[in-house]
């Protein structure tokens, strides 16, 4: 008997196999429409299903030349019923991700298009996650940048330009630190870079040399803010546009004691104080993520006046 209960056990610790069973549980599925719930080699999925088969725990029918596999613990025997209770249970993430490209696939089967969207309504966003990540929706947005030249101003290791460099051909990168130059050197030796070792106040920009500026998260970092706001209306073109993310207005004076901030953020109305040359285009106070334990955020745009 413990010799048996072993081998049940060892049956249902594999994790594919748990997870193919918690798919099957919720109707008939193919090898192929496992092998797409599941992200996993077909080759794969077919082994376990054999493993499962043989021990009387999925039922097989056939239909024409496809194989249909169906999971029905209460057609289990008693000792098993009461293992898979207690394996079953376990609600990880990868089976909720499993399930939402399962809920797809299923309402894929039976409607068309809009009919698919009028059914699931909300849930949409979960299963478009589930089924192709979240990663393809900043290069989409920023393949509506205009090719033009963008100065990153404080751009630290070269993040945001990494993310414009496949987009934008022309590409300053300006930071003060050269240790994070060099970084940002390393991270985009694929893409054709300018970078170049200066600060806000003292911009290393010719007048008139670039289409956009961008500043983010750094104008809190800056002691004469004015002086800032005045070279990036030099460097930049006639109606060229300066991008501007940074914290909005707050208390909390340990951002200066321990973080270095000369700023406790600023406000809309600091900001049309410094911001002279420019007409302040766009103003939007951003959401503050629940994770985030510092102050909002707001973007604001401004187009250099001609």
């Amino acid at each position: 008997m413990s010799f048996l209960i072993y081998h049940r056990l060892q049956l249902l610790s594999e994790p594919l196999r748990l997870r193919i069973l918690q798919v099957l549980l919720n109707g008939e599925f193919n090898v192929g429409e496992l092998t797409t719930i599941l992200q996993t080699p077909q080759s794969s999925i077919s082994r376990h299903l054999k493993h499962l088969l043989a021990q009387d725990l999925i039922n097989k029918r056939i239909e024409g030349s496809t194989r249909w596999y169906r999971f029905r613990p209460e057609l289990l025997s008693s000792d098993l019923q009461n293992l898979w209770n207690v394996v079953g249970s376990q609600n990880t993430e990868i089976y909720k991700e499993d399930l939402l490209r399962m809920q797809s696939l299923i309402a894929l089967r039976k409607i068309d298009s809009h009919q698919f969207f009028q059914k699931i309504g909300l849930q949409w966003g979960e299963i478009r996650n589930g089924l192709f990540g979240r990663s393809f929706l900043l290069p989409t947005l920023l393949s509506l940048v205009e090719n033009q030249k963008i100065a990153d101003l404080g751009c630290g290791t070269g993040d945001t330009l990494y993310s414009l460099a496949p987009f934008v051909t022309s590409l300053i990168g300006i930071d003060r630190s050269e240790e994070m130059l060099d970084l940002a050197k390393q991270h985009l030796q694929k893409y054709q870079v300018d970078f170049r070792h200066g600060h806000l106040e003292d911009l290393p920009l010719e007048d008139n040399e670039i289409q956009t500026a961008l500043c983010m998260l750094v104008m809190h970092h800056v002691s004469d803010v004015s002086k800032s706001f005045t070279e990036i209306e030099r460097s930049l073109k006639p109606n060229g546009r300066l991008i501007l993310l940074d914290i909005s207005k707050h208390q909390q004076v340990e951002f200066q004691t321990n973080l270095g901030h000369k700023h406790l953020g600023f406000s809309k109305e600091d900001l049309l104080k410094y911001a002279q040359g420019f007409h302040l285009d766009l103003f939007l106070e951003l959401p503050k993520e629940k994770e985030a334990l510092g102050p909002p955020l707001f973007l604001a745009r401004f187009i250099k006046k001609s």
